[in-house]
This record gives structure tokens, C-alpha cells and sequence, in this order.
């Protein structure tokens, strides 16, 4: 890889070396999990263990949503798995 032009090996990294998300966790989160993608937090407050965090959605209905824990994807893929704090239920 060292020995190919600076061209080429920009090309071989953004294709080929990108971030990749694993297929094994999709059964774990799908229909057991509520994700709520494409949101914009508007809001957050936190009350004792909870956290409460009004969120707008791209056709700009508004939600508020009590949560306890908070992972913020911001336009990059999330890795769960990362995140060894996050209690298992």
C-alpha cells in the first residue's frame, strides 16, 4: 500500500476502508429496541435516573421521549458494542 501513488491510495481508502457496520447486532435491537432515526434534539433535561429529550423529526412533528440512557449518533454509525457501561436488559 506504501508504495502506490498518494492517489491511488487515497481511492483504496476511502472505498475500501470506510466504516462498516456488523450484520449480527440487527436481531438484537429490531422490534426489541425503539431507534428513532433522523431526529434533531431540540431539548434535554435530567431528572434523577432519567433523562427526558425532546426531539423534532424531518416533517417537524416534536416528541418528547424519557429515557435512561442517551447514545447520540451524530452522522456517524454508532458501535453499541463500544460502549461496555451500557447496561444489558
Amino acid at each position: 500500500m506504501r508504495r502506490l501513488p498518494a492517489a491511488a491510495r487515497l481511492l483504496l481508502f476511502r472505498r475500501a476502508l470506510g466504516p462498516s457496520g456488523g450484520w449480527w447486532p440487527r436481531d438484537r435491537v429490531e422490534g426489541v429496541v425503539p431507534v428513532r432515526t433522523s431526529r434533531r434534539v431540540t431539548g434535554a433535561v435530567v431528572r434523577g435516573p432519567e433523562a427526558r429529550l425532546d426531539v423534532t423529526a424531518p416533517g417537524g412533528e416534536h416528541e418528547s421521549i424519557a429515557v435512561d440512557q442517551v447514545p447520540a449518533a451524530t452522522g456517524y454509525r454508532l458501535d453499541l458494542d463500544a460502549l461496555p457501561f451500557l447496561m444489558a436488559r
